[in-house]
């Protein structure tokens, strides 16, 4: 049996979607100081998320956070 530690990081970053699929979304984002990123297009999974799908285009602030096999969405909001 597993048990989950309760402290997850979560990081913050805003940007602009550039696809919306069923597992996954790709985001253009700003820098993500916390973790030494420059701004870059990345994808993140849709594991846990449970909001709206929001459209390619749309100015995004979002939160996420690491996973053993890269980084999931964990809320998304449109500007």
């Amino acid at each position: 049996m597993n048990r989950q530690d309760d402290t997850v990081t979560t990081y913050s970053a805003n940007g602009v979607i550039k696809t919306w699929r069923d597992n996954s979304v790709s985001i253009a984002h700003s820098p993500v100081a916390q973790l030494n990123w420059p701004a870059m297009t990345m994808n993140f999974a849709l594991d846990d998320y449970q909001g709206e799908k929001l459209a390619a285009g749309q100015q995004v602030n979002f939160t996420f956070r690491q996973t053993d096999s890269g980084y999931a969405l964990v809320s998304i909001t449109a500007q």
